[in-house]
């Protein structure tokens, strides 16, 4: 289950290379996936399953949110001098890299459920396509939010001083924000283009699911 898996939900074929951390399978099972739980989604599709699958998407927008209220919270207690400042740096930075491995598995632990699902007898292929791509779209419009906030709290605090080590926090810091929109926009990218590719969705770029 190490095998990295590509834009079409197979577990071959080209991996994610753009991005860091990759999207592994066993990044899904870090995140609780369970092929078991997967099944019984897929058995009663009609019947809650579904529903299900979408709330398991969800977990990656919740995955964000909690990313921006905890670094908030660790900028909101800053103090004004400079070793405050550079020792809350460091902690925003640590947090801000763990949430992006928290991501990843969301995402990666996304992907899995909707392979499995995918190859299920019982699932309306039309509707779980239209559940995984709002999935999607759910996940990018949180980081552009939560992360664009925590962007702009940064630059508040770090953005204006001229200090060399309070400037180097800055830019690392705000790399860290930014490579959690790199994933997300990876990953729905690589979404879309899949299940077009599979004749999943009418056009690529519009996402709508097509019609048998």
């Amino acid at each position: 289950m190490g095998e990295k898996y590509d834009c079409e939900w197979d577990f071959y074929g080209e991996p994610y290379q753009r991005i860091r951390p990759q999207l592994f399978a066993t990044d899904a099972i870090k995140r609780g996936f369970s092929y078991q739980d997967a099944l019984g989604m897929a058995q009663q599709w009609s019947q809650g399953g579904a529903e299900r699958f979408s709330s398991a998407l969800g977990g990656a927008v919740d995955s964000v949110q909690r990313t921006r209220t905890e670094t908030e919270s660790i900028l909101r207690g800053v103090a004004s001098d400079r070793d405050a400042q550079l020792a809350a740096g460091d902690q925003v930075l640590g947090r801000l890299n763990t949430g992006i491995n928290d991501f990843s598995e969301h995402l990666a632990s996304n992907r899995l459920l909707g392979a499995v699902l995918l190859e299920q007898h019982g699932v309306d292929k039309g509707d779980l396509v239209r559940r995984a791509l709002k999935g999607s779209r759910d996940a990018t419009s949180a980081v552009n939010e939560h992360m664009g906030f925590l962007s702009s709290m940064l630059n508040e605090l770090y953005g204006t001083v001229k200090d060399s080590a309070l400037n180097a926090v800055a830019a690392k810091t705000e790399a860290a924000v930014n490579r959690m929109g790199e994933v997300a926009y990876s990953s729905a990218a690589d979404m879309y283009r899949g299940v077009f590719r599979r004749g999943l969705v009418a056009d690529a770029d519009g996402g709508t699911a097509a019609t048998a």
